[in-house]
């Protein structure tokens, strides 16, 4: 049979029906298991907090003989830290629903949690929300596709994705994808880089929800760039950039030794850096009139 149903906090976006809570706390002791425990696919694992949240524990919606992963899903619209001890969907997803966030080597030392009052206190200069770069890679060998998506409600939080740390996996068996998709900016001071079937995506400024066809939380559909200051460097996988203007240092890069890059941008394309791969397509402006910088 598949994978069960486990609800901590709320349901899928908390959206209900369930109460959602106001703060989640997973420590690193905790297991969460929607797995197949005969031939089936895996379950889902919902942990939402409609204000602050740790997940430090372990998460798994494995499938079983001819079934599939499963769904993860780790939010919070506040203060928000992701460091799990392992998230294994393999063949499934992991939702990641903040609305700004760090990608780091540094999440799980972002502040503490006090669980007795609920209350998450983020260190002097700490990101708002989370996750480590540890967590992501695990996830990511693991076969698990992440998501990170971030909304703009208008009120906390302008929908930034930040990645400040190197992502680097390892020999991907089997094709993997890396969704970060951005109510507003995506940032790449870090690195991503792949040796195996590992594809990325990087949507600014998306107009749908976190798994594509849902409708967008973004109040304001007409900014989202990407800055691209680090590295992406894949082996056998694709990169697909979109957004409204996108930006490359000098000394950055996308490179994809046996794939495809692609951009598509409303406004500026500045390639500064180094762009490689059997095929590279890039459009600027909606009617493909915009400025292209090479």
């Amino acid at each position: 049979t598949g994978g069960g149903e486990i609800l901590f906090g709320g349901n899928y976006l908390g959206r209900g029906p369930q109460l959602n809570a106001k703060a989640t706390f997973v420590d690193s002791a905790s297991a969460f298991r929607a797995d197949a425990t005969g031939d089936g696919h895996g379950g889902r694992i919902f942990v939402w907090s409609d204000d602050q949240a740790a997940v430090y524990g372990s998460l798994s919606a494995r499938g079983n003989g001819s079934g599939t992963g499963g769904f993860v899903e780790t939010s919070a619209l506040g203060a928000f830290d992701v460091n799990p001890a392992s998230v294994n969907v393999a063949g499934g997803t992991w939702l990641i629903d903040p609305t700004d966030i760090t990608i780091s080597a540094l999440a799980g030392s972002n502040g503490s949690f006090n669980p007795l009052t609920g209350q998450f206190t983020p260190n002097p200069g700490a990101a708002t929300a989370g996750v480590s770069t540890t967590a992501i890679v695990n996830a990511l060998n693991a076969l698990t596709s992440v998501i990170v998506y971030t909304r703009n409600p208008g009120a906390a939080g302008q929908g930034n994705i930040t990645l400040s740390g190197p992502l680097t996996t390892g020999s991907v068996i089997a094709p993997t994808t890396l969704t970060l998709r951005a109510a507003n900016n995506i940032i790449i001071n870090g690195s991503i880089t792949s040796s195996g079937l590992l594809s990325v995506n990087l949507e600014a400024n998306n107009g749908t929800g976190p798994l594509g066809f849902e409708p967008s939380d973004d109040p304001n559909p007409v900014t989202g760039d990407i800055s691209l200051v680090g590295t992406i460097s894949l082996l056998a996988g694709t990169a697909q950039l979109s957004g409204v203007n996108f930006v490359m240092s000098g000394t950055s890069s996308v490179v994809s030794s046996g794939g495809s890059i692609t951009g598509n941008f409303a406004g500026t394309v500045e390639l500064q850096g180094l762009v490689r791969a059997s095929s590279v397509n890039f459009q600027s402006g909606t009617d493909g009139t915009g400025n292209l910088n090479a």
